[in-house]
């Protein structure tokens, strides 16, 4: 290494991986992107860059450049990484060094390293150009302004560029102008590994604890903003995780400032729900390129991250979220994977994820998954659920994930994508979708016409596939000229509908939702079958039905689904019932009891016996009744006690009837 051609680096704007060599280097940088090369703030400290060594060598060159008469020609800020190196820097004449420069002292906190300093708003309004040497410098996490554009260097090359006031100063072979006119070259910093005389302590602020702590009761207000108490996450019920919408799909860099933003948001660290207020508000919307806002599936309107996680948190709705590369960048910010889980994330996708932020989603429960091929992030539509079988995850074993899309995947045009793309694979990328629904699709479309019509080996077609894809082509294309004189025209849409659904949703929600069809499509006639999620989901696929209400999850890949809601499961009993006092119960006193429940090929039986299961216990039927209607009404009549959906008992029930909460239940999705 020819050690005459090194030259100190300074990194940045806004991430700290972009390099420049000091002077000339970035200079030229600052040239092409019109960076503005006066400094508007130079800072030094905080938890990182700010040891012994460090402080003495930025107060070696304060110290030469007082002796010349210079002053810092910024503002040049200093935050002591902690009580014990302010003491020992004060004690040894370090912190007089850099005062003499014209430098302040902050608190030993955190300060503007994460936000937390006071600058003037004609300052950030334009344009503006700081230096630190703090480890992150990305945009808005200096002072919650995205026109601060933040460098990071040494603590010495921040002191030396503060003394010239400006980004291109090169300190080792550029001059500053000293009062008296004369041109000084600043010396090289010296510095010292340990402080001679050893660490001063300073302030003792630690408080002992008692020797038994058993009895201490920590009171917090429960109408404080600032603090609340933890309270455990739900524990997971077991379940493969099924039709989750996609909240945030991340585009480029997402760190852990763009996840849980600091600043004035620091205030609210002691407050799980009052920060969570912050979730994905930095991050960049993939789908439309708007920062911090998305879709929200529950109405289809436009809103905050934010406020789209609260939404789906009250209705306790599992959902993902998807990363770019390196997703979770960044600092160690817990409250960046807290959120998350706190408000219902379950699996958070990426191209690649930071090491500390994907230990720290583990750590707090939530599924860190990388896309087994990179290109897939492209794959996730913005109305696409995302089902993740064979849980919970295993070290180095795939994980099978299910893209539901909107609208599904005809089978005549997944065969003409083949034809177009030449493989199952390539028809999946053109058609946003996985592999394993374009075979699915195609081997339903064979068995419908008793013929192959892809050669597996090869992904080609066959000659009956060329025959039956020249005809798929002008079916399409006829459906293509249909919708378009439909849309044309929606009050136009016309015919008959059949529509299957489950008795006890039907109950309430039929008279909400015909009049509203009616009222939008006045001539659509809907026929509606009643049934129960078993014997609907046969018509679905056989095509007797168009579309039907049911519970999930749908174990078919070929029927694709939209959640509308999720509704908690009760116990309900008579009022001459032992139960009926209690207003909570437990899964293992249910098991203490027969129960009136569904069969056990019932998707309602199905979470009762996974939940049982994942603590070992076992629910006894005093009867099996196919039918939520029919458990209800024997549960009325005093037959028996019965676990049902909330919606099949209406909080109305008064006098001889009692609803129970079942909290370790999880919700039914409908």
């Amino acid at each position: 290494i020819d050690l005459s051609t090194l030259k100190p680096l300074i990194n940045g704007p806004h991430t700290p991986d972009l390099a420049h060599r000091v002077g000339t280097g970035v200079a030229k940088a600052a040239a092409e992107n019109k960076w503005p090369l006066e400094i508007s703030s130079a800072l030094i400290g905080s938890c990182t860059n700010s040891s012994y060594e460090d402080i003495t060598r930025a107060a070696s060159v304060a110290r030469f450049a007082a002796s010349k008469g210079l002053k810092s020609k910024t503002e040049l800020l200093i935050t002591p990484g902690s009580e014990q190196i302010r003491a020992t820097i004060e004690r040894d004449g370090l912190l007089a060094d850099l005062e003499a420069i014209g430098a302040t002292v902050l608190a030993n906190a955190c300060g503007p390293c994460i936000g937390q300093w006071e600058r003037a708003k004609e300052i950030t309004e334009k344009t503006n150009t700081i230096v630190s040497s703090f480890n992150r410098n990305f945009p808005k996490r200096n002072d919650g302004s995205a026109n601060t554009l933040s460098f990071v260097t040494s603590p010495d090359t921040v002191i030396a560029l503060a003394l010239a006031g400006r980004l291109d100063f090169d300190p080792t072979t550029d001059t500053i102008t000293a009062p008296d006119g004369s041109q000084v070259s600043l010396a090289a910093p010296i510095g010292e590994l340990l402080p001679k005389n050893g660490y001063d302590a300073g302030a003792d602020t630690f408080i002992a604890p008692p020797a038994d702590g058993s009895e201490i009761k920590i009171v917090v207000d429960p109408n404080s903003d600032r603090l609340q108490l933890l309270e455990p996450f739900e524990k997971w019920d077991g379940n493969d995780f099924i039709y989750m919408p996609v909240l945030m799909k991340a585009k480029g860099k997402c760190t852990t400032d763009h996840i849980s933003a600091a600043g004035k948001w620091l205030k609210f660290r002691g407050h799980l729900e009052n920060i969570s207020g912050n979730l994905f508000a930095g991050a960049v919307n993939a789908f439309t390129d708007s920062v911090g806002e998305g879709f929200d599936k529950t109405d289809g309107q436009v809103r905050p991250f934010p406020e789209i996680a609260k939404r789906y948190s009250t209705i306790k709705a599992q959902w993902c979220a998807i990363g770019d590369q390196n997703y979770g960048e960044g600092s160690s910010r817990e409250h960046a994977a807290m959120e998350p889980r706190y408000r219902g994330a379950c699996v958070i996708f990426a191209r690649s994820f930071a090491r500390i932020h994907e230990t720290n989603l583990k750590k707090q429960g939530v599924v860190p998954l990388t896309f087994a091929d990179p290109k897939d992030y492209d794959l996730i539509g913005q109305h696409d659920t995302i089902s993740v079988r064979e849980m919970p995850p295993v070290p180095d074993k795939p994980v099978r994930c299910i893209v539901h899309k909107r609208g599904g995947d005809d089978q005549l045009e997944v065969l003409v994508s083949i034809a177009d793309h030449g493989s199952f694979s390539g028809a999946a990328r053109a058609l946003s979708t996985v592999q394993s629904n374009v075979s699915a699709h195609i081997s339903r479309l064979e068995k419908e016409l008793t013929t192959s019509l892809v050669d597996r080996s090869s992904g080609r077609l066959t000659e009956d596939g060329e025959l039956v894809v020249e005809r798929a082509r002008r079916v399409l294309n006829q459906i293509q000229d249909i919708a378009a004189d439909v849309h044309a025209n929606d009050s136009e849409v016309e015919g008959e509908t059949l529509l299957g659904c489950i008795g006890t949703t039907g109950r309430w929600l039929m008279p909400k939702f015909l009049p509203q069809l009616a009222k939008q499509f006045p001539k659509i006639r809907v026929t509606i079958a009643e049934g129960s999620t078993l014997n609907l989901t046969p018509r679905l696929l056989n095509g007797s039905l168009d579309a039907a209400i049911l519970h999930l999850p749908i174990e078919d890949d070929n029927l694709l689904s939209t959640p509308l809601f999720a509704e908690d499961l009760v116990l309900l009993v008579h009022a001459n019932h032992e139960w009926s006092n209690l207003t909570k119960i437990t899964i293992k006193e249910l098991s203490s009891r027969p129960l009136l429940l569904p069969p056990k090929n019932n998707s309602l039986r199905k979470i009762l016996d996974r939940s049982a299961g994942a603590q070992r216990l076992v629910l006894t039927p005093q009867a099996e009744i196919d039918g939520v209607r029919m458990l209800t009404s024997l549960a009325f009549e005093g037959f028996g006690a019965a676990v049902v959906p909330a919606t099949a008992a209406p909080g109305w029930i008064k006098g001889e009837f009692k609803r129970v909460e079942i909290p370790e239940l999880p919700r039914r999705v409908v």
